[in-house]
């Protein structure tokens, strides 16, 4: 997406800017990195996530939908990427559990493409729970699929009981060896759709909530990917992983739509939620010839992926790329 602005009569800025969600994005992570210990956040916010033993690799997408290049992460079932804090050890990613524990409010979306290699675990692929009396309280947390044939998505408000959380549940089914859509909506306030389970942008389920106010955010002290958030003892257990590969996971602290969820899986999370540009002034305005400008913007959400200034006359800039030449570039 494009954003253009007049700067002179010789002088036209296109500012290229990333689609990465908007401002209720939490986190968004593509798989693409290909090597490497470290999830990197792709929402702008440097919420990563660290590989927690060894059970984890770097893979290629292939099948239905996923079509071109791009990656995903798969799990073996002895490994998971997560961010905690104490009192589990070591503290990981400490800037991605300040800031998840910086939410307030009772809303959450979660989306993510699963392949998994079986169909029916008593476990999850992801988690996010408070550690309470050495036992790991989930606060949102999903069985996709359990033992019994359903998904189950759970949230909580207090983090201290492990049977106080809000819970959808519906039989569906998720075909090992191929790839579904699942997303996750919670609202507190919205009544009888206060929980909503959707299966390849289709409505699977929906229900109310337990109650009526903030979800714990303040008191995550772990996130992770490919397993169910596990008691301090149980931190390398088998019996708490889950087993296949995810793709393009993203968190928004907000009730997204079922159009907003529908066009995620028909185009991703980049083709939906496009960054706003709050504010762009240019010090001094006119620019000539050899003498030096500063070009601040501000975005909602989302960062600058290139800068590329038309109709390209050599005499004002000595250069069209990015931070180079006689204009100084300051992102805010």
């Amino acid at each position: 997406m494009f954003a253009r602005f007049t700067l002179t009569p010789l002088l036209i800025l296109l500012i290229a800017l990333a689609s990465q969600g908007r401002a209720s994005l939490i986190a968004w992570y593509k798989f693409d990195e290909g090597a490497g210990l470290e999830v990197t956040d792709s929402s702008g916010r440097g919420n990563n996530l660290t590989f927690e033993d060894s059970g984890q690799s770097w893979t290629q997408k292939s099948g239905a939908p996923f079509t071109g290049s791009g990656g995903s992460l798969y799990f073996n079932g002895s490994g998971v990427a997560a961010a905690q804090d104490s009192p589990y050890s070591p503290v990981m990613n400490s800037q991605t559990l300040a800031y998840l524990r910086g939410r307030s409010g009772g809303k959450v979306t979660i989306s993510f493409w699963a392949n998994p290699d079986v169909s029916n675990q008593a476990t999850a692929p992801f988690t996010l729970v408070h550690q309470y009396n050495n036992v790991a309280q989930r606060v949102i947390q999903s069985h996709l699929l359990f033992t019994d044939g359903s998904v189950y998505f759970d949230v909580d408000n207090d983090g201290l009981s492990s049977t106080s959380y809000a819970r959808l549940t519906a039989a569906t089914t998720s075909p090992t060896a191929a790839w579904t859509h699942w997303a996750y909506v919670f609202d507190s306030a919205a009544g009888a759709t206060a929980m909503k389970i959707y299966r390849n942008g289709t409505l699977l389920g929906s229900g109310t909530s337990t109650f009526t106010g903030n979800i714990a955010w303040s008191l995550i002290d772990r996130f992770e990917l490919g397993g169910m958030g596990p008691n301090a003892t149980l931190a390398t257990s088998a019996l708490v992983r889950w087993t296949g590969a995810l793709d393009d996971f993203a968190i928004w602290d907000d009730a997204l739509s079922a159009s907003q969820i529908s066009g995620i899986v028909s185009g991703g999370v980049a083709s939906v939620f496009a960054p706003s540009l709050e504010s762009l002034s240019v010090n001094p305005g006119n620019v000539t010839s050899g003498a030096a400008s500063t070009l601040t913007w501000s975005l909602a959400e989302g960062a600058c992926t290139s800068l590329v200034l038309t109709p390209g006359n050599i005499n004002v800039l000595p250069s069209t790329a990015f931070g180079v030449g006689s204009y100084t570039v300051n992102p805010v």
